[in-house]
């Protein structure tokens, strides 16, 4: 179920410990209407090259979801070197 005006922030973030208790940010989608995602939506978050100084320990992933709940959809997450695209 997807509440109406949910919205979502995906989110590439750092940290000194593995809990993630103080994330930083360091990059992000802005956020999106949950209405306006379709199946297997992509997105890409390449880490500015300034953040590199800011980078902790630990890298991660989450999303921040606002506006109303949402419990349906999946999210899956990878971190990589290098994205490949169609082409």
């Amino acid at each position: 179920v997807v509440g109406v005006g949910a919205s979502v922030d995906f989110q590439l973030i750092t940290d000194d410990n593995t809990s993630f208790t103080s994330p930083a940010i360091l990059a992000t989608t802005g956020v999106t209407a949950v209405a306006s995602l379709t199946a297997n939506a992509r997105f890409t978050l390449k880490v500015p090259q300034l953040s590199l100084q800011a980078m902790q320990r630990y890298l991660g992933c989450q999303y921040v979801i606002s506006g109303a709940t949402t419990t349906a959809g999946t999210v899956t997450a990878d971190i990589a070197v290098d994205v490949q695209t169609a082409g």
